[in-house]
């Protein structure tokens, strides 16, 4: 499965669309959880759960999930300066 890299979502957008792949899941927010504001859906939740560490697929998500967790950290680095 390909993994999309998305910008935030409009404000005007009710429905949240997955950072990881792109799609908007059928139930809503409901169909997955929030990482530090950026919305993760249950399929891609069940890819990070069963991949191998160390297969291409495992990577590009780490890299995903690490650019969520570091955008923050130097988001509020900015703020402090």
């Amino acid at each position: 499965m390909k993994i999309i890299e998305t910008n935030k979502s409009s404000k005007s957008n009710i429905y949240p669309k997955c950072y990881i792949c792109g799609n908007v899941p059928r139930c809503g927010i409901c169909g997955g959880f929030r990482l530090l504001g950026e919305f993760i859906c249950k399929e891609c939740e069940q890819r990070i759960i069963v991949s191998e560490a160390g297969t291409e697929e495992y990577l590009d998500i780490i890299r995903v999930i690490s650019k969520i967790l570091y955008s923050r950290q130097d988001e509020k680095i900015k703020k402090l300066c």
